[in-house]
């Protein structure tokens, strides 16, 4: 081979291995920009879903999920879906919360609207006073009140699902075994204690989530979930009486533990929208872990120079939404651990508040004459030469128009003109509650009877219903789980001391007129607290001292 073609054959070589170099030039710059433009559609795509989970935090006042105000910069459809299809089902869930906490109010309100006759029966079988039976009955109730706060905590702690089958077992419990005790003094702890922390843990959460769940309309809300307590007041004690005539003491209270049981169902249908709030709070934490690397980092744990960094990267933003961006997802990740650690605390701070305390004391002098009522009302009308069957009606008569009073009290005290004046029509309320205490003495005919009691239940199914949309108007929606929790415990102290009280007056002067006479003054002085009450503003409305 000449030294010509050498060189050509040198050159060709040259040429070709110049070619492959370029060409792999190209095929690696091709895929760096395949792969930058992956990154930044997965980028867009983590920022859509970190929009989506910060502005799925707030619940607007119509119980929507509220829209975030940059959506318009993010166009996928699959979002949109998924924000209605929440909504949609957020929807459905409260009215569900609704119909349970009713079927709470139908089993708890109606068998405590018993007592009267739970009473007559246990003292036909066991023979005891009528304090001490009292103090058997106002025990239970007590310890359904006293036990609020703990089942505030346990609710935080687990689920309102949870607590509220768990208190449904230990209510069936506590009467089933009611049913086969040999002596009187049991039952201090079969219907007293167990049956008393059951109904405490099935009571409390069904008014809580339902607060949770509504914002405006939160009275009409409560007043259909509270209806349950006048419907079974109408059915309840007829039945009972009948169970309890016809099967004896042991079968009545068994075919009543069953009746107890169907609270299960309730439990079932609450899911409390604190804990969909927190799992949507956790997400944003971990997206913000995500883009550490994107500035979404507490400032506070920057240098200098990492934050004359952040700020000169913010103006290069090229996004015009990037800095709300950040800020918003700066103030959440900063505030997700303080909500989380809340949610866990029970606050005592709220009794320093003066409107709260004098509320709460005012109830328990109003829960002091409110359980007297229901226990002693049927054998009133016993003692009257009136039958069994017929005290149960005129509990039933009350219970109608008790059902009555919570749906209209809850849509009458949610018009406009009406809801600044809430309080004060409320607490007239309690006055005429009072009135219809003292005229109880000087009642007769079975007629009268049913006229006052059907008074009675139109009264008192506003107190029942209202007394936690009052409480929300005192403390706000936010500390309705803790305050409601002390509120009930200050009721239990009422609970407790007013039907042995009114026990006493008929064991001493074997008449149950004195009784009431007493029950109705301390309804009266209920009430004058909760007037004074209205006169207080609250200037530290901020708790400071909560324990876990």
């Amino acid at each position: 081979m000449s030294t010509a073609d050498v060189s050509l054959h040198e050159k060709i070589s040259l040429v070709e291995k110049v070619t492959e170099e370029s060409s792999e030039d190209v095929r690696l710059h091709e895929e760096r920009s395949l792969l930058d433009l992956v990154a930044t559609k997965d980028k867009k795509k983590d920022e859509a879903n970190l929009y989506d989970d910060i502005n799925m935090i707030k619940i607007d006042d119509e119980n929507k999920v509220s829209t975030p105000d940059i959506s318009s910069s993010l166009d996928d459809d699959d979002d949109e879906d998924s924000v209605k299809q929440r909504h949609e089902n957020h929807g459905k869930r409260k009215w569900f919360c609704v119909i349970g906490c009713a079927i709470a109010h139908f089993v708890l309100g109606g068998f405590e609207r018993s007592n009267g006759v739970l009473y007559i029966h246990i003292q036909n079988k066991f023979g005891n006073g009528a304090s001490d039976i009292a103090w058997v009955l106002s025990l239970s109730v007590t310890l359904k009140l006293l036990f609020g706060p703990v089942a505030s905590i346990l609710c935080t702690k687990f689920t309102p699902r949870c607590v509220v089958v768990s208190g449904a077992i230990l209510f069936g419990l506590g009467l089933l075994i009611s049913a086969f005790v040999p002596h009187f003094v049991i039952l201090y702890i079969t219907i007293g204690v167990i049956t008393g922390i059951g109904k405490s843990l099935a009571y409390q959460p069904g008014l809580v989530v339902v607060g949770q769940y509504f914002k405006k309309r939160r009275g009409a809300a409560v007043g259909l979930a509270t209806a349950g307590g006048g419907i079974g007041t109408l059915v309840l004690p007829p039945l009972f009486e009948t169970m309890l005539n016809y099967y004896g003491f042991s079968g009545g209270l068994m075919i009543i533990s069953a009746v107890a049981l169907h609270m299960c169902i309730s439990g079932m249908l609450y899911k409390s929208p604190t804990r969909r709030k927190l799992h949507r709070q956790s997400l944003i934490s971990h997206s913000c872990e995500r883009f550490h690397d994107s500035r979404l980092i507490n400032s506070s744990e920057l240098t200098e120079y990492q934050m004359a960094e952040t700020e000169e990267q913010n103006k290069k933003a090229p996004n015009k939404y990037h800095k709300l961006w950040i800020g918003r997802c700066l103030k959440s990740c900063n505030t997700v651990k303080d909500k989380e650690s809340s949610s866990k605390m029970l606050d005592f701070s709220l009794l320093k508040r003066p409107d709260f305390l004098m509320f709460c004391v005012g109830i328990s002098f109003l829960a002091l004459s409110f359980n007297s009522m229901l226990i002693f009302i049927p054998p009133l009308v016993k003692s009257r030469g009136l039958s069994g069957i017929q005290g149960a009606c005129v509990m039933s008569v009350a219970g109608i128009f008790d059902t009555i009073g919570r749906i209209a009290s809850g849509f009458i005290l949610e018009i406009k003109r009406l809801r600044n004046f809430r309080k004060l029509l409320y607490n007239t309320v309690m006055f005429m509650l009072a009135l219809v205490i003292f005229s109880l003495p000087f009642t007769v005919t079975f007629v009268e009877f049913c006229v006052v009691a059907a008074i009675f239940g139109l009264l008192i199914g506003t107190y029942t219903s209202q007394k936690s949309v009052i409480l929300v108007d005192i403390v706000g929606s936010e500390a309705l789980n803790s305050s409601f929790g002390i509120l009930i415990f200050f009721q239990g102290v009422g609970t407790l001391i007013g039907p042995p009280i009114t026990g006493v007056f008929k064991d001493e002067y074997n008449a149950y007129a004195d009784g009431f006479l007493f029950i109705g003054s301390t309804r009266f002085i209920g009430a004058f607290i909760l007037l004074l009450n209205n006169t207080v503003k609250c200037n530290n409305c901020k708790p400071e001292f909560s324990i876990k």
